[in-house]
């Protein structure tokens, strides 16, 4: 997968702004090699943010192995992560390391929270996928190491299936006409769900039709959030929120496994990292789900979508680059690390390190889904992902904004074609208000 990286000339600019802006002190890089005696090169402890499961079991192994890098970790709550890093490092009191999510690497240069590292983690380049690498980058300039990537596929249940006599659907015609047949059979019952608190994976569903939300022309960046694969992908899915053939739940309230226990939610669309999340949170319906494909627009030409993958970032102030890029390294890449975080009954990630899939803990059978070897599915959707998205400077924003709209469009107070326009316009602003130069198609 080659996710489209924007033009050198805006991102050029986009950088120089970020420094300008910089809410702390300096836009020092940490490009150069180490200096003899500098603080990496001697005993240091360096602290770590993340919310990986098990990720404090990964860190023991690497602390009694590495006497002279200590890491502190501190878990956080993965939709609280930015509000926690920005406001540390304008306190002048981050991490050096912190957990952050592909989707906002280009955010939080804007904001001038990270650290320029290009010349000291160049070394580690080759243990990643290409395009994984480039997500840590902003006009050539590194921020940080691959961690996990988020392929997304199709979670059912397989005992449910077979009780409503539908077979699994491979497009999304197919996937309607399936919601349909459970709700009439079964009126307690829906095929899946849309959550206001994941507006990630309605763009992702966006991602998989051909929707490009961001482009430049130049030094501008270009908006077209309204584009026609985003309005069809928006008319779909509000077809079935008014047949009430799906259910509007947020996806990280305590409802959402309830309703998969109680057998009411017969499938999910979501990243490879929910593969774990489902076992652990309704272990009791081991061997009955499954994983497959998601639903495509065209079967003559599948297409998927990432939604979700994570990097370690390094901070602005962080002073032991050389040792928190050692470890990070470690972290991301080496077999005791990712035999833990790779786990299905642990961290659950999808390594972005080349060495790391070819690991057993990522080509193994899995009980809790009926001894299928999930992993197949992820490798083939990472490679069906569309090439041609690309991520904006402001996506904190544009999901606050989206997750506000599927709010709203929960209570019938609005729509989801309807709503497009509005984030948008969040977006556009968000982006002027930093001093950005931006236009909309």
């Amino acid at each position: 997968m080659n996710v489209t990286r924007t033009s050198p000339r805006a991102l050029a600019a986009f950088a120089a702004m970020a420094c300008a802006c910089a809410t702390v002190a300096g836009c020092s890089s940490s490009s150069g090699p180490a200096k003899p005696g500098s603080a990496s090169s001697g005993p240091v402890t360096i602290q770590y943010w993340g919310w990986v499961p098990d990720m404090d079991k990964a860190i023991a192994i690497w602390n009694q192995q590495n006497p002279n890098i200590h890491v502190d970790y501190s878990q956080i709550v993965s939709n609280q992560a930015t509000t926690k890093i920005q406001a540390a490092v304008q306190a002048g009191n981050a991490p050096c390391l912190a957990q952050v999510s592909d989707d906002s690497m280009l955010s939080y240069v804007a904001d001038g929270l990270l650290q320029d590292v290009t010349g000291r983690a160049a070394q580690y380049q080759q243990n990643y996928l290409g395009w994984a690498w480039n997500q840590m980058q902003a006009d050539g300039h590194t921020y940080g190491m691959p961690q996990d990537t988020g392929p997304t596929v199709f979670y059912y249940r397989a005992d449910l299936f077979k009780k409503y006599g539908i077979a699994v659907p491979t497009t999304w015609a197919e996937y309607a006409a399936d919601a349909q047949e459970i709700k009439q059979k079964d009126p307690s019952a829906v095929l899946g769900t849309l959550s206001p608190d994941d507006p990630g994976m309605f763009q992702a569903l966006a991602w998989q039709n051909g929707a490009t939300w961001w482009s430049t022309q130049g030094n501008t960046w270009v908006s077209d959030i309204t584009g026609s694969q985003t309005q069809q992908v928006a008319s779909y899915w509000q077809g079935l929120i008014n047949s009430g053939d799906i259910k509007i739940v947020d996806r990280w309230a305590p409802t959402f496994y309830q309703d998969m226990q109680k057998s009411t939610v017969l499938s999910y669309i979501g990243a490879a990292w929910n593969a774990s999340l489902i076992a652990q949170n309704v272990a009791s319906e081991s061997g009955d789900w499954r994983v497959a494909q998601m639903p495509v627009y065209n079967t003559s030409a599948p297409a998927t979508a990432n939604s979700g993958g994570s990097a370690v970032a390094v901070l602005k102030g962080c002073s032991n680059v050389a040792a928190a890029l050692k470890f990070a390294n470690w972290l991301d890449t080496s077999q005791a690390s990712m035999n833990i975080l790779a786990s299905p009954s642990g961290g659950g990630l999808y390594p972005a390190s080349t060495t790391a899939l070819d690991y057993p803990v990522v080509n193994q059978n899995v009980a809790f889904y009926g001894g299928q070897n999930i992993y197949g599915e992820f490798k083939q959707s990472a490679n069906e992902v569309s090439h041609n998205w690309n991520w904006g400077p402001v996506q904190t924003q544009v999901y606050t904004a989206l997750g506000n709209e599927l709010s709203s469009v929960a209570l019938n107070k609005s729509t989801l074609t309807a709503s497009l326009s509005s984030v948008q316009q969040t977006a556009v602003s968000a982006l002027r208000s930093k001093g950005i130069s931006v236009t909309t198609k």
